[in-house]
Parts: structure tokens; sequence; C-alpha cells
């Protein structure tokens, strides 16, 4: 069964590629993960409004949790909170 703690555990293999010794989780960037039943959604807050690298940090991260088998994955870019 597929839990956030799971869901997490996937997106420490997902780097910021400015600083690829740094998951997204250790930096802080993930906003909200909800898991219903086989669907998977993830917002991320980036830690600037102009940051480059978030849309590659976006598709890993949808990449990494369909590697988990999860086909119904919504990973959105949010900057609430700022």
């Amino acid at each position: 069964m597929l839990t956030k703690s799971k869901v997490l555990d996937a997106l420490q293999d997902v780097k910021d590629p400015e600083i690829p010794v740094v998951s997204i989780v250790e930096m802080g960037l993930i906003a909200d993960v909800q898991v219903e039943g086989e669907a998977v959604r993830v917002k991320i807050t980036p830690t600037f409004a102009g940051c480059p690298a978030v849309e590659v940090m976006r598709v890993e991260s949808e990449r990494r949790l369909r590697a988990l088998g999860v086909e119904d994955v919504s990973v959105q870019i949010t900057f609430d909170p700022p």
C-alpha cells in the first residue's frame, strides 16, 4: 500500500540540479503530499519564484513516483505559502 512516507522516501532521490547533494525533501521544498488510493498529489514550493530548476524537479518527481508503480501522479508547483 502506498503511503505518504513511501512517497517522501522516493522523493529523497530527487536532487536539486543546482545543489545535487541535497534532495528536494531535505531542502524543505515539499509543501504537501496527498495519497488517495492509487493517486498521488504533490506540491512543491521552490526557494524563489524565478528558480530555473523548478521544472526539472517537477518532472523528475513525477518520474520517480511513476517508478514506484503509481500511474495517477500530479506534481504541481505552488507559491503558497510564499
